[in-house]
């Protein structure tokens, strides 16, 4: 199996299925508007991470298993960037309006003395862990470039946007477990027919069907939950 094929057995049937939802036949301006600065910020954020990882040595790819490699990613792993955000909106758009309220609760404003100290203590936790880390054992390596860069965002978005996210629980949930969960079966197979692969001194240990780090596994849910929050927070009020 090559890193296309991949993609033509499990991404490109759940997209074609999640097109047939009722709610995703006609996505109005502020739909698009929001995924596209949705997309934005996964390309602009993931495209770095990704990089790194692989300079660090953390994950690689199979050099006789994809196109070309841009950078040090193959042309189909910034594919998949695009294609797990179009499946989780798609899923997202797909429920608003059938699980959930329609309307947000009360808030602070953003510029509130809660949010903004809030959003301060985030910062300085963040930078203290930064120095705490780096005393880290070698086996940490994954867990600590997921948690450390994907975590404080999500942190970040609910402070700024509980009331938003809260009343529509059902819709970060459901995707994120839809998602992540079927991206996780996939990658065991991928795993096993030797796609990518993973450095033994830098992953936990602990895996799922033998084969795939946990911490993969937690990296499509936490991904997963990270586009479904983001767009709705993008989302005019009278559009989630």
């Amino acid at each position: 199996m090559t890193y296309f094929r991949f993609h033509a057995y499990f991404n490109f049937p759940v997209l074609a299925v999640l097109l047939l939802l009722p709610a995703n036949h006609a996505w109005g301006s502020a739909q698009w508007i929001a995924a596209c600065w949705v997309f934005l910020a996964v390309y602009a954020f993931t495209t770095p991470w990704d990089n790194y990882a692989v300079a660090r040595g953390i994950w690689d790819f199979a050099d006789d298993k994809h196109w070309k490699r841009l950078w040090r990613l193959p042309v189909e792993e910034y594919l998949f960037f695009g294609l797990q955000t179009f499946e989780v909106l798609l899923l997202v758009n797909g429920l608003i309006g059938t699980h959930g309220p329609s309307h947000s609760w009360a808030m602070p404003a953003l510029g509130s003395g809660v949010v903004l100290g809030s959003l301060g203590v985030l910062v300085v936790l963040w930078a203290f862990t930064a120095v705490a880390g780096n005393e880290r054992p070698r086996r940490f390596n994954y867990a600590w470039h997921l948690f450390y860069w994907f975590l404080p965002v999500i942190a970040a978005q609910w402070i700024i946007g509980w009331g938003i996210l809260a009343p529509r629980y059902l819709l970060l949930v459901i995707p994120t477990v839809a998602i992540g969960g079927w991206l996780t079966f996939a990658d065991i197979l991928a795993v096993r027919s030797g796609l990518w692969f993973f450095d033994h001194q830098q992953v936990t240990g602990l895996r799922l069907a033998k084969v795939l780090p946990w911490e993969e596994a937690a990296f499509f849910f936490l991904t997963s939950l990270l586009v479904a929050q983001s767009y709705l927070l993008l989302l005019p009020e009278n559009a989630r």
